[in-house]
């Protein structure tokens, strides 16, 4: 069974899912979900040319690659 992780906000944004992740915080292979209420803040925060979001979609991009990599599990969800 698979650990499961809810993301809000201010782990994307301080990239702390990140260190959690690599320091095997998180089990082996967890499953990380990112709300979509989550990315629209992203997204807004980065349509206002705001320096946060775009280090937000960094973050969503690194997980992204560790998905693709089959390290982790990332589902977004309503």
């Amino acid at each position: 069974m698979t650990d499961k992780f809810v993301c809000d906000t201010s782990v994307i944004f301080n990239g702390l899912i990140l260190d959690l992740i690599e320091d095997g915080e998180l089990g082996e292979n967890p499953e990380i979900l990112i709300p979509n209420v989550v990315v629209a803040e992203i997204e807004y925060r980065t349509n206002i040319h705001k320096e946060i979001g775009f280090f937000g979609l960094n973050v969503l991009k690194t997980l992204r690659e560790l998905n693709n990599a089959e390290k982790i599990f990332n589902k977004k969800f309503s």
